[in-house]
């Protein structure tokens, strides 16, 4: 929780250091978030939407202590909302050939976008009142397939 603090903080310092610098006065809106189900914990995700880009960084995700998940080798996580029962994917990332040892803490990823699509569907998520998710199709080495599913809790720094 310490460190999700630390990270609010300095993207907080960093977007206001970056906004002054600008000539032009330009509107953005930072998101933070993080969950976890009793296997996995994503934290440190951060969403930041301006008037020339969105930026979605997925955070951190690791395998929570009490789990016992093991011999993972490769993940896929998905971030989405559901609007009216369909689902609406903001970002998709995956990776392979991961050794357990290496699944300790991963980088979720990032995705920077010149259109305004991660900004039109947080727009759904305000005026919907709808649930952000992120889904995780975990592979281990014996070839077997487990999907979880877990609830991202939003707050909105600015």
């Amino acid at each position: 929780m310490r460190k999700l603090i630390v990270f609010i903080f300095s993207l907080s310092f960093i977007l206001t250091l970056t906004a002054c610098m600008n000539a032009k006065e330009t509107q953005h809106a930072v998101y933070s978030f993080y969950g976890e189900d009793g296997y996995f914990e994503i934290s440190n995700g951060a969403i930041v939407l301006s008037d020339s880009e969105d930026i979605f960084y997925g955070g951190n995700l690791r395998v929570s202590p009490s789990s016992s998940i093991s011999n993972i080798t490769s993940y896929k996580a998905t971030f989405y909302i559901m609007i009216d029962g369909q689902q609406k994917t903001l970002f998709a990332n995956e990776f392979h050939n991961y050794s357990s040892a290496e699944l300790v803490v991963i980088d979720l990823g990032k995705k920077v976008s010149k259109h305004p699509d991660i900004s039109n569907q947080f727009k759904n998520i305000e005026e919907k009142n709808a649930k952000f998710w992120c889904e995780l199709e975990v592979s281990d080495a014996e070839g077997n397939r487990n999907c979880y599913t877990i609830v991202l809790k939003l707050i909105q720094l600015t």
